[in-house]
Order: C-alpha cells, then sequence, then structure tokens
C-alpha cells in the first residue's frame, strides 16, 4: 500500500485487522509484540487521562493555565504510535519533549518511550512562559516546578525513561548539544521559544518526526504547509529552520491544535488520526 496518502494507510489498516483477527497468524511475534504495544499504551493513556490532576492550584479558575490537561489522548497518542513505526523501521536516536507544563503528555509519552527502551528527554525552564513582545500569553504563564513536574511522572509516567533539562531553551542550548533524536514534540506556544529550540534541528534524524501544539487544520493544504510568522506561532520558525537544512516539510493535522511534519523527502509519514483509531478499535487487538 501507499503509506503516504489516506487511502493507501486505510487499505493497509484493513489488512492488518484482518491478521489480527486470525488465529494463528495474530499470535506471529511481529504482529503480537505490535498489538501488545498498542493495547498496553493506549490503557496507560487513559488511566492517565482520567486521574492526573485536571486543576492547577497557582492560577485563577479564568486563567489559561488553569486546565492541567491541555492535549487529549487523540492528540498524544498518534505520536506514541509513531515511535513504534520509527523504531521498527530502524530510525535511531532519542525522544524529545519541549514545554512540559505540570507533566500530563510527559506522563504518557514516557511510558511508551519505557516500552521501546528509547531515552527521553524533558526541556522546560520549570517557571513558565519567557517573555514575549506581542504575545497574548503572559510571562510565567504555564508553570510546573520540576519537583512539581517529577512527583507527576512519577506517580503517572515512567520516571525511569526521563532526563530533564532545566532552563529556557536559548540558554540550555548555548553551550550544550543533545544526542541524536528520532522524534520531539513541542508545545512551546511562542516564536520565540520555537526559534531558540530549532537550534538542534539538525539533530533530528532526516527520517524522523516532528509534533507540535498551535497547529490548525488549514495550515496543511495538499502536502504543503502556510503558517505566518507572529508571536504566538511555533511553527514558521520549525519550517523556516528546516528549509535551512535543506530538508523542507511536509505533514497532517492530527486533532485539536496539534500537527505532524516529516522531511518531504525520506521521512517517515504520520497514520492519518482516523485510521489510527479504527485500528484501535476494540476488534481490532483483542
Amino acid at each position: 500500500s501507499d503509506l503516504t496518502s489516506e487511502a493507501g494507510q486505510r487499505r493497509f489498516v484493513r489488512r492488518l485487522k484482518q491478521l489480527f483477527a486470525t488465529p494463528g497468524l495474530n499470535s506471529l511475534p511481529a504482529l503480537a509484540d505490535y498489538a501488545r504495544y498498542l493495547t498496553v499504551t493506549l490503557a496507560h493513556c487513559r488511566f492517565v487521562e482520567k486521574h492526573f490532576p485536571a486543576e492547577n492550584a497557582r492560577a485563577s479558575a479564568n486563567g489559561a493555565d488553569f486546565h492541567c490537561k491541555p492535549n487529549s489522548v487523540r492528540e498524544l497518542f498518534p505520536i506514541i504510535h509513531q515511535l513504534y513505526v520509527l523504531r521498527s523501521w530502524g530510525v535511531k536516536g532519542d525522544f524529545a519533549e519541549f514545554g512540559c507544563f505540570k507533566g500530563y503528555s510527559s506522563s504518557m509519552l514516557s511510558f511508551a518511550c519505557q516500552q521501546l527502551g528509547i531515552a527521553m528527554h524533558i526541556f522546560d525552564s520549570f517557571e513558565g512562559l519567557p517573555p514575549s513582545e506581542g504575545s497574548g500569553y503572559q510571562a510565567g504563564q504555564y508553570a510546573g516546578s520540576l519537583d512539581e513536574v517529577r512527583e507527576n511522572v512519577t506517580r503517572f509516567g515512567a520516571i525511569g525513561a526521563v532526563q530533564f533539562h532545566k532552563g529556557f531553551f536559548s540558554d540550555t542550548f548555548r553551550s550544550w548539544r543533545p544526542p541524536p533524536l528520532m522524534c520531539l514534540w513541542m508545545d512551546v506556544d511562542l516564536e520565540v521559544s520555537s526559534r531558540d529550540l530549532m537550534g538542534i534541528a539538525d539533530r533530528v534524524d532526516p527520517r524522523g518526526t516532528l509534533f507540535s501544539h498551535e497547529c490548525s487544520a488549514d495550515i496543511f493544504r495538499n502536502g504543503e504547509i502556510r503558517s505566518d510568522p507572529a508571536p504566538d506561532n511555533p511553527i514558521a520558525p520549525m519550517l523556516s529552520r528546516f528549509d535551512e537544512l535543506g530538508r523542507s516539510l511536509t505533514g497532517r493535522f492530527v486533532s485539536g491544535y496539534t500537527g505532524a511534519f516529516w522531511p518531504r523527502e525520506g521521512g517517515t509519514p504520520v497514520l492519518d488520526t482516523a485510521v489510527l483509531f479504527d485500528l484501535l478499535s476494540p476488534s481490532a487487538t483483542a
């Protein structure tokens, strides 16, 4: 099947569901390992979704950062699935999360990394957003202390898979280079934060994948991505940096405010979200 198109992905998933339902074939190691990963990680995501603290005691009830669950499972599980795909295709490297707030997404993603033996790096100031002229956000919003996030990931995720890196990105990457990365997830809100972290873009494997919050469906148009620079837009600096590297990005909308990006030439496509959740239906992997 053509895995770059939605139609090709649907044909592939239909065949895969048939294999999952066929005794004798569904016990083959490749199929059983994949089914187990999907089942276990989705169950963990549902656990985190249900039990993670819902409210930020340090914010006002009408504040943008009052709710501690800023992303849905439908946004985050495609990242978890893509980690398996990248690993199965032999893509090397670690996983990085930029901007973790209270550790909600970290708790889901670290568990997936633990299942796959992938090291996860969490980069955050742990003091909230930096100042940004012209932004609709306030400096210090979305703050979760390192101790608080560490405690949450210990209780709801897999702390053993995680290394924390405290500091604003502009400081962290001034004299330190991260290891090679297979994938990254950024929920950084601001153009300036995206620009600061894109200094490490060349550490992402050419077959790797990037996921970002602050996306809308209308920026993805027939394989092209259109996103104009703005103080509250972290997408434009990412597109610009990968153009500079000669690895122009294509991508697709995931769900909510999340999009997926990969190099147009040689990148690893992300499964369409509706197709992925069709695969995750109870009859598929049970």
